[in-house]
């Protein structure tokens, strides 16, 4: 069952993760199309979400669910409070891809970066082939600010990684 509800959307809350969430946050990042993706080359486990949610202070994650389901997470990661950046990353089951999901996710997760947290700037990055997420990011504003050749290995070869970057004067 997921914690709290922190934000709400039209379709989605990004709501608190509890323990019990855990399992389904492991899951869908070992997904091998979630990995090819997302350029994730090692496997999760529960203790590396547990990590993540309990312990890291420069991470905030939530749990993305429609209808109190769990459908996705998103997070801000690299949390800086002196530059006033982080990088926004966010991971929709299979089961849910193609429903929009992603772009309402990421737009919660800005409106809590900027609006609440008053951070400048929020930054992704997207590996080469993930047209999806670079189609998300350029509906919410982001620029591309540069790419970096051959910069991660993922799925057994060097891939391209696309940076991209959005100011809050931009939102």
């Amino acid at each position: 069952m997921p914690g709290t509800v922190f934000l709400g959307g039209d379709g989605v809350t990004l709501n608190t993760i509890r323990p019990d969430d855990y399992a389904f946050v492991e899951e869908q990042h070992n997904d091998p199309s979630n990995r090819r993706q997302a350029g994730i080359s090692l496997p999760w486990h529960e203790t590396d979400v547990a990590e993540l949610v309990e312990e890291r202070d420069d991470v905030v994650v939530f749990l993305v669910c429609r209808d109190g389901v769990a459908v996705g997470t998103v997070l801000l990661s690299g949390l800086d409070s002196q530059a006033s950046r982080a990088e926004i990353g966010y991971i929709i089951h299979p089961e849910y891809h193609g429903e929009g999901y992603a772009t309402e996710v990421a737009d919660l997760c800005l409106e809590h970066a900027f609006d609440d947290r008053g951070l400048h700037k929020v930054w992704a990055q997207v590996v080469e082939g993930n047209e999806a997420s670079k189609r998300v990011l350029e509906k919410l504003g982001f620029q591309q600010e540069g790419t970096l050749r051959e910069h991660e290995y993922a799925n057994g070869e060097r891939v391209d990684v696309s940076y991209y970057g959005l100011l809050s004067s931009e939102r």
